[in-house]
């Protein structure tokens, strides 16, 4: 049931990088790694906390193998968490109009019970009503949208920490921040790594 907890603060309290941000987070990472060795990660203030553990791990010198075993595993577990909340939360959307036509149906039975005395059929009318649209709300406005939510970080999730590991590998493997950068590139989608392309050379005249 960890997905359920993990699920509600994804979707409310962690923030999102765009993996076009966590592409320029790591090449400056490899900058840093470059002039200053490995020991300058440590005083780095690195906001997204997978980041931040693989360039620990790099500051640390702890091998390849470790590092790549290490954060494939957090990844997955990551991953199968908030796969289980996505799905937990759309059960529980795809069952609450189930639940809210039982009360629907104890309503009109009680209504239709006591069609003899009509000061009792509005409030169990008001039941009947209100059964439907506790059960429309919570399915429409709380779980569903939340497991669409969470479905879609979850493909977001699972590209950005495989770029992240590529990138602390190649941190720990001493590669140029400009390899770094243009092996990183290749998770952006096609449109946008044009566009790193063109705001790279419309800045080299300005810079000029």
């Amino acid at each position: 049931m960890h997905g359920l907890p993990l699920g509600m603060k994804y979707v409310f309290s962690m923030r999102r990088w765009t993996s076009r941000e966590l592409v320029e987070e790591i090449a400056r990472l490899a900058e840093i790694a470059r002039k200053q060795g490995p020991m300058g990660l440590e005083k780095e203030n690195i906001d997204d906390p997978f980041l931040a553990k693989g360039m620990r791990y790099v500051a640390d010198g702890y091998d390849i193998t470790f590092i790549r075993d290490n954060l494939e595993r957090d990844r997955d577990n990551f991953l199968f968490h908030l796969d289980e909340g996505q799905k937990i939360y759309r059960t529980i959307g795809d069952c609450a109009p189930a639940f809210d036509m039982i009360g629907t149906l104890i309503g009109m039975v009680q209504m239709f019970a006591n069609m003899t005395d009509p000061s009792k059929l509005g409030p169990y009318m008001a039941v009947a009503l209100l059964a439907t649209f506790y059960g429309a709300a919570v399915a429409n406005l709380f779980c569903l949208p939340i497991a669409d939510k969470l479905h879609l970080k979850l493909a977001d999730e699972e590209v950005n920490r495989s770029l992240i590991i590529d990138g602390v590998l190649m941190i720990r493997d001493a590669k140029s921040p400009t390899l770094v950068r243009e092996m990183l590139l290749a998770y952006l989608p096609e449109k946008h790594r044009h566009a790193e392309v063109e705001e790279d050379e419309a800045a080299e005249p300005a810079a000029a």
